[in-house]
């Protein structure tokens, strides 16, 4: 996002967590259905999207029109953040979807963190894009347009029923059926990222030939929290194709420290 439609965003989160102080669980996981619900609509419908977006019209325009489009299907909670995301300046029309996009993850991330499973669903999201990475096939079908929704829907349940926390399950589910133009590894980085945020805390992605040990995972721990100022939530993954040393990856990121790295800058000194 540019700056414009980042400030907006900002305005936008505070109204959230001002809103989400005065709702109890059941009443965040109502928001945020109500929030994914208005991103699906601004993502599929460009003419309305263009049309909450445009400069040129007054707000009470745009409260309007919807009106006409919603009634009273959302709750006063929802409209609230609703109406202050449709009046809002936007740098683009594709980022009001993004914005209400972001704001339903995090209402679903609170969640989470109400009841206690915060962790879990940062590293679940973690493992599932690992588990992508090693099944082709099964990322060819979750991305395929020829296969049904309820069928990818299937094809999760059978995954991660029982087996990973239901905001996590929820937001893989999301990033599945609504790409909005991001790839399904970047909707998945995405969502992690704001569990990151969320939580205060930056997310580290380390490849190592080998597990770390619990000292190890500490001691590089500290080692970047010190160089970037914040806390540093590790997700080591185990991949032998490094062969030694450590890949990191911070947001942007990344310092590659492998032996495979060492190897392939020898190789083109030589070739030079």
């Amino acid at each position: 996002m540019q700056a414009g439609s980042r400030g907006s965003l900002k305005d936008a989160q505070d109204r959230l967590n001002t809103v989400l102080g005065g709702l109890d669980t059941s009443g965040i996981e109502s928001l945020t259905e109500q929030l994914f619900a208005f991103a699906h609509l601004v993502t599929g419908e460009l003419r309305i999207r263009r049309a909450l977006t445009d400069t040129s019209a007054e707000s009470a325009q745009k409260i309007a029109l919807l009106d006409r489009l919603v009634g009273d299907q959302l709750g006063a909670d929802a409209r609230s953040i609703i109406d202050l995301l449709i009046t809002a300046r936007w740098s683009r029309a594709v980022d009001l979807a993004e914005a209400a996009d972001t704001l339903a993850a995090l209402a679903l991330l609170a969640v989470a963190e109400r009841n206690g499973v915060a962790d879990e669903v940062e590293d679940e999201l973690f493992r599932f894009t690992c588990i992508l990475d090693g099944q082709p096939a099964l990322r060819a079908a979750l991305i395929d347009p020829r296969l049904p929704d309820d069928r990818k829907i299937s094809v999760l349940d059978s995954l991660l029923a029982g087996k990973a926390q239901l905001p996590t399950v929820r937001l893989i589910s999301e990033a599945v059926l609504f790409a909005r133009g991001r790839t399904l590894d970047e909707a998945l980085e995405t969502y992690a990222a704001l569990a990151a945020v969320r939580r205060e805390h930056l997310a580290a992605h380390v490849r190592s030939a080998v597990a770390l040990s619990d000292e190890q995972i500490a001691r590089l721990a500290a080692t970047l929290e010190r160089q970037h100022g914040r806390p540093v939530q590790l997700h080591v993954e185990i991949d032998p194709a490094v062969i030694g040393g450590l890949n990191i990856q911070i947001g942007d990121e990344v310092v590659d420290a492998t032996i495979t790295r060492r190897l392939g800058d020898a190789r083109q000194r030589f070739a030079g």
